[in-house]
């Protein structure tokens, strides 16, 4: 469990603004979020199955890909239940570097880069729903 723990969610708006004094830098975990990485094609295909859900609201917020995987932020305490194989879990006091602000300037496919962002749009993550998207898709992705 976290050292620095709020027991709180920081609001889109608070944490749109956290990434973009960030960009381009290192971004200190918490309080208020956390990050789970997943391996990238594992990200990818839990993705692609929650956009195909007939959901009132997108519960995929902003994500980057960082060295092979996807970041994506969520609640604090999203650790619990466990996440599965080929995910990392950045608690609170962690770092996670961040590219630059969208549009500014092109990155290479392989570098760190944004997936989805939108300053204005939902940040954070549902992490229970991404998490039950991710179990779902993970024995396809391990047996290919």
């Amino acid at each position: 469990m976290s050292t620095c723990l709020t027991r709180s969610v920081r609001r889109d708006s608070e944490l749109a603004c956290l990434l973009l004094q960030h960009c381009e830098g290192t971004l200190p975990v918490g309080p208020g979020f956390e990050v789970v990485l997943i391996n990238e094609d594992l990200a990818r295909q839990a993705v692609a199955l929650l956009d195909r859900m007939e959901l009132s609201v997108d519960p995929v917020g902003a994500v980057c890909a960082v060295e092979g995987r996807w970041a994506f932020f969520l609640p604090e305490e999203s650790d619990i239940p466990a996440w599965p194989a080929h995910t990392q879990y950045l608690s609170c006091g962690t770092t996670l570097p961040l590219p630059p602000i969208p549009g500014t300037s092109p990155a290479p496919i392989n570098s760190t880069r944004w997936i989805r962002w939108q300053p204005l749009g939902r940040v954070i993550t549902a992490p229970l729903l991404l998490q039950l998207a991710v179990n779902a898709v993970a024995p396809c992705t391990l047996a290919s």
